[in-house]
């Protein structure tokens, strides 16, 4: 079993907010695909079938660890800085 971890930083006003994200998973012996780079042929996500390198980007980032990170960090900034956001 393996796990990738991002943390991603946010400074408002000198004080500093982080925000992880984690994406579990399963080293397999054999790579398998031919997308993505570096660990993605070797590496199959908890609740997946294939390897990131077997996934097109939009399959892979349902378990990006990288998404949940950011999607953690937009979640804050909603909810803590209402009405300061330009859409």
């Amino acid at each position: 079993n393996a796990s990738f971890k991002t943390v991603v930083s946010l400074i408002v006003a000198g004080e500093l907010y982080l925000f992880k994200g984690k994406c579990e998973g399963t080293i397999i012996a054999n790579p398998k695909g031919v997308n993505g780079f570096g660990y993605d042929p070797l590496f199959i996500p908890t609740g997946a079938i294939n390897t990131f390198a077997e996934m097109s980007l939009s399959e892979k980032n349902i378990f990006s660890h990288r998404r949940k990170a950011l999607k953690s960090m937009i979640s804050f900034i909603i909810k803590n800085f209402p009405g300061k956001i330009n859409s």
